[in-house]
């Protein structure tokens, strides 16, 4: 795993592991500038919950709702409170798995 924060995860999938780099690179962040990559990350996995939505998935509207959190957290620079709405992502992934 790349931890510079200029590097821009590249997110292909709604998983809990793309999840976890995520997180990762937002604890490695301490400039705006890297906040900007971590909100573009954010939005593209917003991109991917809002297409589970689109297609009905269950659970799919509070994946959304997490992701939103955590990149308006992050554009606030609360960083620690973002993380812990992703760790709640990851939980949620999980039951879905599951399910």
């Amino acid at each position: 795993m790349n931890l510079d924060p200029m590097h821009v995860v590249r997110v292909e999938e709604l998983a809990p592991a793309t999840v976890e780099t995520v997180i990762a690179q937002i604890e490695a962040s301490t400039t705006a500038d890297h906040l900007v990559y971590r909100e573009s990350e954010l939005d593209a996995l917003w991109s991917l919950a809002d297409m589970a939505v689109r297609r009905s998935e269950p659970g799919a509207v509070v994946l959304r709702q997490l992701l939103w959190s955590a990149h308006d957290l992050v554009g606030e620079g609360r960083c620690h409170e973002a993380v812990a709405e992703l760790r709640r992502l990851i939980a949620e992934l999980g039951r879905r798995e599951v399910a």
